[in-house]
């Protein structure tokens, strides 16, 4: 896409259709061919513009999700820590430990999942390895 005089509006389509917006509505505000841009959203490099985009909002996302919740975890153990009532800390401290055992499941299912990629990674390059349509360099 890169020597494509349009790229700027296809960057800005990209942007709107990973946030949800419509081609329709994108092309009315920016006075576009609309056929042009449904056109635009059936390249593969387009489509993958698109996913990366989306790719790079949810880790925005996740980032101020984080904080979000580091925040609220530090302050869930101060009320479990306060001179509060006995009902306040006992609820602020339920509330962390079924926070944490959410997020350690969570993380070992993560962790089962990346292993399990490995062991396939290693199966496919085994496989690879043995087949007999091999070529070899020279």
């Amino acid at each position: 896409m890169n020597d494509d005089p349009n790229e700027q509006q296809k960057i800005s389509l990209a942007q709107a259709l990973s946030r949800g917006q419509a081609v329709a509505s994108w092309a009315q505000r920016n006075e576009s061919d609309v056929r042009l841009a449904r056109e635009w959203c059936e390249a593969p490099e387009f489509i993958e513009l698109v996913d990366s985009n989306r790719r790079d909002s949810v880790k925005r996302l996740v980032g101020k999700l984080q904080r979000a919740a580091e925040r609220a975890s530090k302050r869930m153990d101060e009320l479990a820590q306060s001179d509060k009532s006995e009902s306040v800390k006992l609820a602020a401290a339920r509330a962390l430990f079924a926070t944490w055992l959410e997020v350690s499941e969570h993380f070992d299912f993560a962790e089962q999942v990346a292993q399990i990629k490995k062991r396939v990674k290693a199966l496919e390059d085994a496989r690879r390895f043995a087949s007999p349509n091999r070529k070899f360099p020279g």
